[in-house]
């Protein structure tokens, strides 16, 4: 794994994710991004369409192809230095109560913005989506402008009834979605 300092390109994340693919001969991989996490996951899929059978976005940042995940959010000031890393949110103890808010935050690290600078690709027409937004995510996440554009744009989507960290929160919900998408899609080779 790159630390903090080598992440200064989306490429270095989906090198790491896609040689894992690779290494263990994943096929109809379900790859779920979730948060930042789904500029990788798109990036994999984008770079190895054969292994990847759905591609789930949960709470994402999802730019348009071609669109850097900045470029999502106004900022005053223009693009911030490639080598730069934002500091952890504090856990919010209302969504998470006293005790896992202490979990969460002893376990936060820095992010990269190294990879929010880059564009994204496209993901391939045969590799499906599936988008899942927290329906108490803060106001201000890059994941509500990628919710606003789907639903102008008519296209559907899930929600959670959780906050944005919902593998955290309400792991079992968010499992059993995920086994529900899983099921529904069809293995490429049959």
């Amino acid at each position: 794994m790159a630390r903090l300092a080598e992440v200064t390109s989306l490429d270095v994340w989906v090198d790491q994710v896609a040689r894992l693919v690779e290494l263990e001969d994943l096929r109809d991989a379900v790859l779920v991004g979730h948060s930042q996490g789904a500029l990788v996951t798109t990036g994999v899929a984008a770079r190895l369409p054969g292994r990847v059978g759905l591609l789930v976005h949960l709470d994402g940042a999802v730019p348009v192809p071609g669109q850097r995940a900045v470029d999502l959010l106004p900022r005053p000031g223009g693009d911030p230095p490639r080598d730069m890393s934002m500091a952890p949110r504090q856990a919010d103890a209302g969504e998470y109560g006293a005790e896992l808010s202490a979990w969460v935050d002893a376990r936060m690290t820095r992010s990269p913005v190294g990879p929010a600078l880059d564009p994204v690709p496209a993901v391939p027409p045969d590799v499906a989506e599936e988008y899942v937004f927290c329906a108490r995510t803060p106001a201000g996440y890059p994941s509500e402008v990628t919710r606003a554009r789907l639903t102008a744009a008519g296209r559907t989507h899930r929600t959670l009834e959780s906050g944005h960290d919902a593998p955290i929160t309400a792991p079992a919900e968010v499992a059993l979605l995920l086994l529900e998408l899983a099921a529904a899609v069809s293995p490429k080779g049959s």
